[in-house]
């Protein structure tokens, strides 16, 4: 998690409602401590979940921003990559 945090840091310098939280054994183990946490500080209005799957790492800054943006405007949104290959 610090080297998550550090890169968060250099990106993201400025933004202080960026909240880093550790993951659980599953990914819904991880998705339920982030739904948890936003609705432990409950001074959160219209929050934004944002979640990555560190083994698709060809995510951009810009794709997590238009996410971000789209969310605001249509309530949810996912990235998606167009595919070059794949295996049946």
């Amino acid at each position: 998690m610090y080297e998550t945090r550090n890169i968060l840091e250099k990106f993201f310098p400025d933004e202080d409602r960026l909240v880093l939280i550790e993951g659980g054994e599953t990914r819904h183990d991880t998705l339920t401590n982030s739904v948890n946490y936003i609705n432990e500080i409950k001074e959160c209005e219209n929050p934004i979940i944002i979640k990555h799957a560190a083994a698709r790492i060809f995510v951009s800054t810009e794709m997590i921003r238009q996410c971000i943006e789209y969310t605001k405007q249509y309530g949810a949104a996912g990235p998606v990559l167009k595919s070059t290959d794949f295996m049946i």
